[in-house]
Order: structure tokens, then C-alpha cells, then sequence
């Protein structure tokens, strides 16, 4: 049965258009985790910064055709259970203030840890408004989009830019 799009729809993209992210020549898995719950310090109001608070996170890995299909061992696959405890050790750990960062921060750490084509993120807070189910943010990476954006490169260009003429070839 075919799913109607609409403007209004907020349910993270169906498994089957993901699927077309990865290279047309090669089958694709998608590992996914939906409505996972748990709690942390975000936001950028007085009143979340000093209470935690509720978020749920849905995401959805693609990989490329996991040996795992014909092996039927989990070390030939992405391991949600290890996604899983990588997300809550974020939540209480990271200082990021908004969703994008933590998220951007989960989707680098997901593609540093397993062999990810790409990652879909949405995380919400529920309930932030009396008259709003949920806030939140849903973020796309392709590995080389999310990596060049990491924090380590970053400073790595950085580094390079300031020490830019000071060395000679």
C-alpha cells in the first residue's frame, strides 16, 4: 500500500526512499531504532538547563548489504544494542544546547564506531507546548557530508590554516 505524502506528515521518511541513498549498483540495509526514550539537559531556556528532560530519538542506518545476511552473525552487522548504549552515554555526557548539535554529534559517532552509508536522526522533545505532541529536528548524513563536519576535523583545519606558511615543504 502505497503511503501518501503530505507537507504535514512527521513521521521519519519510510524505509523504501531511504533505501535509494545507497548506490543504485548495490543492495542496501537499513538498521533502525525507533522511539527510543530517554532523558538530558538541553536547550537554550533557563528552564532546561537545569532539569532533564524528555526526548525521543528514531534512527535509521543504512549500510550496504550486510555479510550478516548469509552468516547470521551479529559482528557482520551494525549491533543496535551498541547503538543503543552510544546514545545513552551521550545523553549524559554531551553539552550541546540544541537538538542539531547532539544529533550531528550521534550521527558522527554512529559512522565512527560502524561501517554506516548514512544515518537519518530525528529527535524530539514531546510535550515542550501546552498546544504543540513534539519539537525536534531531523537530520540527514551521508558519511562524507557527516565526517567533514566533525569536530576533530574542524580543529584539524583549523590547526592547519593557523600553522598555514609557517612550515616549509
Amino acid at each position: 500500500m502505497k503511503q501518501s505524502s503530505s507537507a504535514l506528515n512527521t513521521n521519519p521518511t519510510p524505509l523504501s526512499e531511504l533505501s535509494r541513498d545507497c548506490s543504485t549498483d548495490m543492495d542496501c540495509d537499513i538498521i533502525f531504532i525507533r522511539d527510543f526514550t530517554g532523558e538530558t539537559i538541553i536547550g537554550i531556556c533557563d528552564d532546561e538547563l537545569e532539569t532533564p528532560q524528555k526526548i525521543i530519538i528514531n534512527i535509521s542506518i543504512g549500510i550496504a548489504r550486510s555479510l550478516a545476511c548469509t552468516t547470521d552473525r551479529i559482528e557482520h552487522t551494525v549491533d543496535y544494542d551498541k547503538v543503543r548504549k552510544l546514545i545513552k552515554d551521550l545523553l549524559k555526557t554531551h553539552r550541546y544546547k540544541l537538538l542539531e548539535g547532539l544529533g550531528e554529534e550521534i550521527a558522527n559517532q554512529i559512522f565512527t564506531h560502524f561501517n554506516a552509508k548514512f544515518i537519518r536522526i530525528e529527535i524530539k522533545k514531546p510535550h515542550k507546548y501546552p498546544d504543540v505532541d513534539s519539537v525536534g529536528v531531523s537530520i540527514f548524513r551521508k558519511k562524507a557530508t557527516a565526517c567533514a563536519k566533525s569536530p576533530t576535523v574542524r580543529k584539524t583545519n583549523i590547526l592547519d590554516f593557523i600553522g598555514e606558511g609557517h612550515i616549509t615543504s
